[in-house]
């Protein structure tokens, strides 16, 4: 492990034992900052600039952010204004629009299930599936189990104009949740998240400081913060959803957010017995943290489905989840499983950046110095779903001027039509580029130096390169082209393997199996 991937242990675990207090209550589950998620880049930028990552003894170590009086207030400022504004301006559009978006007795009739998803495009409400849990729902409905998806709205859109739209009614019924309930609660929210600010500091004192009492004065900051604000106002909304539907099973994602914890943490409170159920519906980096530790305080999940049998094993390998189960569970995006493609003889490169801009910019940047050096070969940009390349094009061309006329910008709706137009893939964190690898893709992982890698193949131990810079890039890639057919396709066989038991599809006896851990299947014996 490297000196900066140590210290981010180090952090994890200090944000771990302020969580672990005796005083810590739901107000303190609910910061996002405690749960230190990975190393990812994107992740850990609300920790490289502050003194939690200074050695002990060094100048700064007994003062900087955590010692100053004034940032309880500061934060505090800072919540109410972004909150409570965004609050009011969606507050005032659902007085005007005559419909304020408010849950009524008949959107919340009692159900087996809740599903907690987000809505991230609104084209998704005209499909019968959800993005991320798939058919499951139909899936339920066909043992004779009735479910409520609940979705958060991360759009972009208004939740007002969408609100009754995403209603719909049957045993596979879906909800949207209002953005706030009325501003008499948002302001105890406030409230709460003041007082956490407070105790947190006082609650965890030593005679010496030490990363357990930085991380906590450091979380003082963050507990007035809008995330946290929501996270509240999310588990005041799951109290009253499970009081009034009584279900059986609450599941949600697993990715190790503190927004989880809060809508078991209230699911357990109305009915200690309800089956909380985890998806872990994406991949794991190696250093992953808050997915795999418990938390207890009815905050953790009962059931973890995993995405298939390799982060099964990365999860279960942990010695800090303690009284979770887990089943192989896979996903509807991989429905028909492994298929005997072969390698891809094209020659073009697909790039394949996470939905983020700063990796956006950095990934296409170095594809189009490497395409000017490449002028016979094509290069293919996509962008995630959630981040299309508009919101990027024009910073992108101001920077570069022009584009080589042997750069495309893929205007696919399916990413498996650039997989069949591909012969490799250039990437950084995407997920994506496991199914690139079933595609028959060779895939190129662009590393950083000084940063710890978010590579999400990083147990694959061929078929993938590892590039720093742009020569390095050339060098591989002409020699790939160069070697044979024949051993090509004896690494990319053993990588299609490995890729394949780490995504695998959703079977009927993967949802028997997690219906086994619950009351709910002896309903579905009855139905039956």
């Amino acid at each position: 492990m490297t000196d900066q991937a140590e210290r981010y242990r180090e952090i994890a675990e200090a944000c771990d034992q302020v969580l672990g207090s005796p005083e810590a209550t739901v107000d303190w589950i609910a910061i996002p900052w405690l749960h230190f998620l990975s190393q990812h880049p994107m992740l850990t930028r609300e920790y490289q600039s502050i003194p939690l990552l200074e050695k002990e003894g060094s100048p700064n170590w007994r003062r900087g952010r955590a010692g100053q009086s004034w940032r309880p207030f500061a934060s505090l400022t800072k919540g109410v204004t972004r909150h409570q504004i965004a609050l009011l301006i969606d507050l005032a559009k659902s007085v005007t629009s005559g419909k304020p978006a408010e849950l009524t007795a008949g959107d919340l009739a009692p159900v087996d299930v809740v599903i907690v998803s987000w809505l991230i495009n609104v084209t998704h409400l005209e499909m019968k599936d959800d993005f991320y849990f798939g058919d499951l729902q139909a899936r339920l409905a066909s043992r004779g189990l009735s479910s409520l998806l609940v979705l958060r709205n991360q759009s972009g859109h208004s939740t007002t104009s969408l609100f009754e739209r995403a209603k719909r009614s049957g045993p596979c019924a879906r909800v949207m949740l209002p953005d706030l309930t009325s501003l008499k609660e948002q302001f105890s929210f406030l409230l709460r998240s003041w007082r956490a600010c407070r105790t947190l500091g006082r609650a965890v004192q030593e005679p010496k400081p030490s990363l357990r009492t930085r991380a906590a004065h450091e979380a003082c900051y963050h507990a007035v913060s809008h995330p946290t604000l929501s996270n509240l106002n999310l588990h005041a909304q799951m109290l009253e959803l499970c009081r009034r539907t009584h279900p059986a099973m609450v599941l949600t994602l697993y990715e190790g957010h503190a927004w989880e914890r809060c809508v078991w943490h209230a699911a357990k409170s109305v009915v200690p017995e309800t089956l909380c159920v985890g998806y872990q519906h994406t991949i794991l980096l190696k250093h992953a943290h808050a997915a795999k530790r418990s938390l207890n305080r009815n905050c953790d999940p009962d059931l973890v489905l995993t995405l298939g049998r390799v982060t099964r094993r990365m999860l279960e390998s942990s010695d800090r989840l303690t009284n979770t189960r887990f089943v192989t569970f896979g996903t509807h995006r991989y429905s028909s499983g492994p298929q005997q493609r072969g390698v891809r003889v094209n020659s073009s490169v697909l790039v394949l950046p996470e939905g983020n801009a700063s990796e956006c910019f950095q990934l296409f940047r170095f594809a189009l110095e490497c395409a000017r050096r490449l002028p016979d070969v094509r290069f293919l940009f996509r962008t995630h779903p959630i981040f299309p390349f508009e919101r990027i094009r024009r910073k992108l061309l101001d920077a570069e001027k022009s584009f080589p006329p042997t750069v495309e910008i893929s205007r696919s709706k399916r990413v498996e039509e650039d997989f069949a137009r591909a012969g490799y893939l250039l990437y950084r964190g995407s997920s994506t580029v496991i199914y690139g690898v079933l595609a028959g893709l060779k895939p190129f992982y662009l590393s950083t130096a000084g940063e710890i890698d978010i590579d999400p193949l990083y147990e694959l131990k061929c078929w993938r390169e590892r590039v720093d810079s742009v020569d390095a890039f050339l060098h591989r890639y002409r020699t790939h082209e160069k070697g044979s057919a024949g051993s090509a396709t004896a690494e990319w066989s053993s990588a299609r393997d490995y890729c394949a038991a780490y995504v695998q599809p959703v079977s009927e006896s993967a949802i028997d199996e997690m219906l086994e851990h619950s009351k709910l299947k002896r309903q579905q014996r009855a139905h039956a």
